[in-house]
C-alpha cells in the first residue's frame, strides 16, 4: 500500500485551517494550494490565499495577500514561471496571473480575464502544455439570449505576467 505523508499543519506550523486545490510545479519540488490558514502570521482575516509549500514539507511562503478576497486554484505554467488562479479582489471571481516567485504579493498580480457582464464570473484556469494558452470555465453569455448563463469551457491565448484575454474561444456549451 502507498503510504500518505502530509505536509501542513505539522509542528513547527500547526494550523487548524482548511487546506485544498494542491497544484504541482511542473519540477516537482513545490507545491500549491489555497488556505484559509495563517502558518506564518501573514494571513490575519483568515480569508483563501494561496501558499507554496516545499515537497518535502518545509518553507511555507504565501504568494497572495488580499484582505476581503478569496484567492483559490492555483495553478502553474509548463515554465514554473507563474502562478494562475482565480480570486474575487476585483469584485467576481476572474482569473489572475502572479510570478511564482511571489511572497505576499511583492510582485504584483494581473488580472488576465474580464469578460463582458459584471455578473459573469471565471474560475478553474489550466495551461496547455506549451504554456501559451489558458483554459478555464466560465460563466460569460454565449449569446445575447443566454440570459442565465452556466459555466461552460472557454480558452485564450496566453502570454506570460500582464497579458491579458485578447480573443477567446468558446470551447463546450
Amino acid at each position: 500500500d502507498p503510504v500518505a505523508t502530509k505536509l501542513t499543519d505539522v509542528p513547527p506550523k500547526i494550523d487548524k485551517s482548511n487546506k485544498s486545490q494542491p497544484f504541482w510545479s511542473p519540477r516537482g519540488n513545490v507545491i500549491y494550494y489555497a488556505s484559509s490558514g495563517d502558518p506564518n502570521g501573514t494571513n490575519p482575516d483568515r480569508g483563501w490565499e494561496i501558499f507554496a509549500i516545499g515537497a518535502d514539507g518545509n518553507v511555507i511562503r504565501q504568494l497572495t495577500n488580499s484582505p476581503a478576497a478569496d484567492n483559490t486554484n492555483p495553478t502553474v505554467s509548463p515554465n514554473d514561471q507563474f502562478v494562475v488562479f482565480t480570486s474575487t479582489r476585483s469584485g467576481a471571481r476572474r482569473i489572475w496571473v502572479i510570478d511564482r516567485r511571489a511572497f505576499l504579493e511583492d510582485f504584483t498580480p494581473t488580472r488576465f480575464t474580464n469578460p463582458p457582464g459584471a455578473a459573469a464570473e471565471d474560475d478553474d484556469a489550466d495551461f496547455d502544455l506549451s504554456g501559451s494558452r489558458l483554459t478555464f470555465s466560465s460563466t460569460r453569455p454565449v449569446n445575447g439570449a443566454d440570459v442565465v448563463p452556466d459555466f461552460n469551457v472557454w480558452t485564450s491565448s496566453f502570454g506570460g505576467l500582464g497579458s491579458v484575454e485578447l480573443t477567446t474561444t468558446l470551447v463546450s456549451n
